[in-house]
């Protein structure tokens, strides 16, 4: 892969180079400069030549350079938040005309803001009527952070994104939210035009669990001219999945300008090590168009932060395992990878326009990245002999989840001006894919193949296309109607959305062997089935209203309305009104209140997959399926769970803006809001047999699901919250100039009510406990963090800039589903980010810096339940700013638009120096490096660090002293060696290469059977057998009584009664189908109720449930005289009778082999 980022790097540097050479060559006059403001020049300063077509930039210092025909020209030159200026210059052939330009700084323009409304008025974010973050290019390359929603969450207060771990597909898509909601509650438009989702849906203990989001790191960092965050429900205006807010990608669009970016880091552990490069060329697209080129390559390396494993590997005798460990060599370090995923990654792009004629324009922008990730699962132990073939993997393995990410968009559009009304006709189209490959791993009902059984698989792909049509029109009526302005916005839009599941190879799902016990399906990640594979699409329509107006200087109003249809599941409408009025500069007051909704995706309503989960049964983990059931499915009707349907929201904000001071650019906006959201689409958690009568009764139809989850709008929540930003603009301070910017988020989100089906209804524990519980609560309101404080600030003068930021991150919490004991709190940890930036020549720019510079973590795991035994030493389930540590990096960045050579100098001939007289060294005999006056063996060679006395074998015992001066040894055995480190010295050795014991003359213990397990702890040492049985062969009547215990498990009544389900039947005969197998054996059966009823009709009804077993086994062939029967009642319960759960698990039948 680095190969063909190198290509793509390289075509794209020769293609930059050669047309500047083009241009450099050319015979033509010459206009140069610097643009400037009273206080400092400016960097991307727009200077056009009016008419020509001919345009370019000012680079880091101010200065630009264009080149024309001689004759006379009129330059504008223009700057955000100044007042445009035209400068008349006159050329003659060849002349190089120096031209310096100052710009009129107009304060209140800081930030000139798109987002969020349809009229042509450029408003900075103190004069919106909602509030809106405005971030530049520069601003996101000073945070050091390499990635844009690394970028964002450090700059925007109610940004919130964090790395993922052992989270499958979420390592390699960081999850992105505003205001605490979810990933698929923010909507991300490119150029003002939406973008399309990932193909992946959040499945894993993550946040945003159960959304989809999209893929902010896939759009090229180099294509980033600005960033805008609307704070504020805007579904009237974009249509679903803006309810918490918009985030718009502004892309470059400039007609001359060559940027490169190196970027190299690493995280203080060592580990983490990023490489980087990305690069930007502008050139014009005929006459008066302009073409960006983009491309960026990222290569980051993983990090690990993981504990020590403290558990059994081999046994769960802890003396024998620890014996095993030794011997065979196992490290208990670093079985897991906690961290950053391993991911590569090569983005290119480029944004362009032309004019078509005087009022039609031609715009359009292709982006496409490809992405390599790498991350692991949970390890499996060879003691996990379920899991694991030993003969494989002897010593367990690390499986590993490699993604490979692919996403392209392309944008097409005509706009232009009929009569007044601009209009635009635009086409987007964007797919996104993820492709699954499973490595270092194993299928374990393989095991028959034992050395030869497959260890990677291909577990399928998930893809997601979307197209989009829409048609936008506005015409501001204000003097026709005697108003400042009255813009009246239409538009209408159509989308086609794709969503497809394609399944994995066959050996990446299927069970070889169902009877043996073993886990189906790749470890780690079992492919997707056939079952599961879908191919369905949707049709969108849309058509909205937008109207705003500035009634007069002091208010301004915006009323917009939109209605949305689904193919799928109906349509919606949404409205929101918002006003701004303006007192004074100093005190402006704006507010909002709308309605919004966004639309179930196709994910959501279509995903489904089988994955294994193990419950311990006789002390042994037993495999049991899992299915993620689709939305509309029979099963998801049996259980009562609707169609999805929308979530729909109602929201409010107020807020207020000042620029409190005449001639300074200070300014501070203050929003507080509340989001109520209704029918909220989450993830259930899983649904067992044995968790409920009501849900062993509705699985009994399904006799090849063991438990299920579901997506259902379930549950309601309320998000209350402040943002306050305040910023002091560019000020004259000392020699420099100081800019700073405070930003403050309060965010409170709580779940109100959780719903429930009429079916799940019967059990009332189902709907706090598995359909949401404590864990799924406790993701919603305390996974993120409820404030966060930014305090940024850069100081430029001369050639250098001082950057730093601290950032406080507040307390989140976790929650266990059931045992508050197992409730985790961190608290609220503080990160301090600096860097300092040089420029040594105008066309370059170094930067060394240090994220997270005082290298702090969030707080460990604290309760050792929750560690993984001791691996997960921090939470996965949620994190403030990662658990990575400090990063330190360097930036090289290099602006060659304007780059010119001149002429080296003649070297003047150098002056002759004098040499100085060289001082007598001392005396050193032996030429050992040590003077003979500090040399305890003048004349001998030897070693400084002996005192310059010889040590021939190098062990640090002087030859003296060494009993083996030849060879090196250790100082414990007199300078002998120890070759195999098992504390006996070579000499009295007679296995001196192979770690043994004392008893044996330094030889390992013998392993007479050859089973793997040597004979001091192999209890039948001269039969092989298999180490979890201590040497001995597996027990025949054990393994059957496994078999007997799973099949046991799906035993099920009617409710009060002694008929069998008919789901029991299968699992019934296979319990027959062993006893006829072997007929040494003999059954007990033993019947058990819970506490519900009188004691003797409880004893009886045991018994006659036990019966009811026996009599269906000799009907099966099963000799009557082999079968006991015991009734017991509720006298031995194994689980609480005083919930319903324990119940449940009372409620039971037990077979014991004979």
């Amino acid at each position: 892969m680095r190969k063909t980022a190198t290509k793509y790097y390289s075509f794209c540097m020769l293609l930059l180079f050669t047309l500047f050479a083009q241009v450099a060559i050319a015979q033509m006059a010459t206009i140069k400069g610097t643009v400037k403001n009273a206080k400092e020049n400016l960097e991307g300063a727009s200077i056009v030549v009016e008419g020509k077509g001919i345009g370019t930039h000012s680079n880091t210092i101010g200065a630009f350079s264009i080149q024309v025909k001689p004759g006379t020209y009129t330059l504008v030159v223009s700057y955000v938040g100044h007042q445009k200026k035209n400068v008349v210059v006159t050329v003659i052939d060849k002349q190089v005309l120096t031209v310096d330009i100052e710009l009129i700084k107009i304060e209140d323009l800081q930030k000139v803001t798109v987002v969020g409304t349809r009229t042509t008025i450029l408003r900075s974010n103190t004069q919106t009527v909602a509030p809106i973050d405005v971030i530049s290019a520069k601003e996101l390359q000073l945070t050091g952070q390499v990635e844009p929603t690394q970028m964002i969450n450090f700059l925007a207060p109610s940004f919130n994104s964090s790395r993922q771990t052992i989270a499958d597909g979420t390592d390699h898509i960081d999850p992105a939210t505003l205001r605490g909601l979810g990933p698929d509650q923010v909507l991300v438009l490119v150029n003002g035009r939406r973008r399309h989702n990932t193909a992946l849906v959040n499945v894993n203990g993550t946040i945003g669990r159960g959304s989809v989001g999209t893929d902010l790191n896939a759009i090229p960092v180099s294509s980033i001219e600005k960033i805008e965050i609307l704070r504020d429900g805007a579904a009237s205006q974009y249509g679903s999945d803006a309810i918490g807010g918009v985030i718009n990608i502004v892309l470059k669009k400039d007609v001359k300008r060559t940027n490169v970016n190196v970027h190299l880091g690493q995280q203080y552990a060592g580990d983490g090590l990023m490489k980087s490069i990305n690069a930007n060329h502008a050139m014009r697209l005929g006459k008066k168009g302009y073409l960006d080129l983009f491309t960026d390559l990222r290569f980051r390396e993983g990090t690990n932060r993981v504990g020590e494993y403290t558990g059994t590997v081999y046994t769960s005798n802890v003396a024998l395992d620890n014996q095993l460990i030794k011997e065979r060599g196992f490290s208990r370090s670093g079985n897991l990878l906690l961290g950053n995923s391993q991911a590569n990654n090569i983005g290119l792009g480029a944004n362009f326009g032309f004019p078509i004629s005087s009022k039609l324009n031609f715009t359009g922008n292709v982006l496409t990245n490809y992405r390599k990730g790498d991350a692991a699962g949970f390890y499996r132990y060879p003691k996990q002999t379920s899991q694991v073939i030993l003969e494989l993997y002897p010593d367990g393995f690390l499986p590993h989840i490699l993604t490979t990410v692919r996403d392209r968009s392309y944008m097409f559009a005509i706009d232009g001006d009929y009569k007044g009304w601009k209009w635009d006709l635009g086409n987007s189209y964007g797919l996104n894919s993820i492709g699954f490959d499973i490595n270092n791993t194993n299928n374990a009902s393989q095991f028959a193949m034992g050395k030869n059984a497959q260890t990677s698989f291909y577990a399928g792909q998930l893809y997601f296309r979307q197209n989009t049509l829409n048609f936008n029109t506005s015409k501001d009526f204000g003097k026709s109607l005697n108003l400042k302005s009255f813009n009246v916005g239409l538009g209408a839009e159509a989308r086609w959305e794709k969503y497809k599941i394609n399944p994995g190879e066959e050996s990446s799902y299927r069970n070889y062997d169902p009877a043996s016990g073993k886990a189906s399906g790749a470890q780690v990640f079992p492919g997707f089935q056939p079952s599961n594979q879908v191919d369905k699409d949707r049709a969108v329509g849309a058509g909205y209203i937008d109207i705003e107006s500035d009634i007069n200087n002091q208010f301004m109003f915006n009323a917009a309305a939109r209605y949305e249809r689904y193919s799928d599941f109906g349509g919606n409408f949404a409205g929101k009104l918002a006003a701004r009025y303006k007192i004074s500069d100093a005190l402006t007051f704006r507010g909002t209140i709308s309605n919004g909704f966004r639309a179930p995706s196709l994910h959501q309503r279509l995903f489904s997959s089988v994955a294994t989960l193990f419950q311990t049964i006789s002390g042994q983990l037993v495999p049991t399926q899992n299915l993620t059931a689709r939305n509309e499915s029979a099963l998801a009707k049996a259980f009562g769970i609707p169609k999805l349907g929308a979530e729909k929201s109602v929201q409010f904000s107020v807020g207020v803006t000042s620029k409190p001071f005449k001639n300074n650019p200070f300014s501070i906006t203050v929003d507080a809001y509340q989001i109520t959201i209704k029918d909220r689409i989450v993830l259930t958690g899983t649904f067992t047999k044995a968790s409920s009568p009501v849900i062993s009764n509705l699985l009994a139809a399904f006799p090849d699901v063991n438990s299920a989850s579901f997506f259902t709008n379930a549950i309601q929540t309320k998000t209350q919250g402040i943002d306050v930003v305040a910023s002091t603009g560019a000020v004259k301070t000392g020699k420099g100039i100081l800019e700073a910017t405070l930003a403050i988020n309060l965010n409170r989100t709580e779940v109100n009510d959780v719903k429930v089906s009429a079916v799940l209804a019967a059990d009332p524990n189902l709907a706090n406990g598995t359909l949401f519980n404590r864990l799924e609560k406790g993701r919603f309101e305390w996974a993120q963090p409820r404030n966060k404080v930014t305090l940024g600030a850069t100081y430029r003068v001369a050639k250098w800039t001082l950057a730093g930021r601290v950032t406080n991150f507040g307390r989140i919490k976790t929650f266990d589903a059931v045992n508050p004991i197992l409730d985790e709190n961190f608290a609220p940890k503080v990160v301090t980010d600096l860097s300092i930036s040089y420029r040594p020549i105008y066309w370059m720019n170094i930067t060394m810096g240090a994220n997270n510079i005082a290298d702090v973590y969030p707080d460990k795991v604290n309760n050792f339940g929750n560690t993984s035994d001791n691996r997960l030493l921090y939470s996965r389930a949620a994190t403030q700013f990662g658990f990575n540590g400090g990063y330190w990096f360097t930036n090289l960045a290099f602006d060659l638009t304007n780059i010119k050579s001149s002429p080296k100098p003649k070297p003047a001939p150098p002056a002759p120096v004098m040499q100085p007289k060289k001082p007598e060294p001392p005396k050193d005999s032996d030429g050992d490096g040590v003077p003979d006056k500090v040399d305890a063996c003048p004349t001998i060679a030897g070693s400084a660090k002996l005192n310059g006395c010889p040590d021939k074998d190098g062990d640090g015992i002087e030859d003296k002293d060494d009993k083996c001066p030849t060879v090196a040894g250790s100082k414990e055995f007199g300078g002998c060696p120890d070759s195999d480190g098992d504390g006996i010295e070579d000499a009295k050795d007679k296995c001196p290469n192979y770690f043994g014991l004392a008893k044996y003359q330094g030889c390992p213990a013998p392993d007479t059977d050859k089973d793997g397990l040597n004979d001091e702890y192999d209890k039948c040492p001269t039969v092989p057998g298999i180490i979890a049985n201590d040497g001995c062969p597996e027990d025949k009547k054990a393994v059957t009584q496994k078999k007997v215990d799973v099949s046991a498990k799906n035993i099920l009544f009617e409710t009060g009664s002694t008929i069998l389900q008919k789901s029991s039947y299968s699992s019934l005969d296979l319990i027959a189908n062993e006893l006829k197998e072997d007929q040494t054996l003999s059954l007990v059966i033993e019947g058990h109720t819970d506490n519900v009823g009188a004691e003797k009709s409880n004893q009886k009804l045991s018994e006659r449930r036990a019966t009811t077993v026996k009599n269906y086994l000799t009907k099966k062939g099963v000799k009557e005289k082999r079968i006991t029967v015991m009734g017991y009642g509720s006298t031995q319960p194994i689980a609480d009778n005083n919930t319903a759960e324990g119940r449940a698990q009372n409620r039971r039948v037990i077979l014991k082999l004979q």
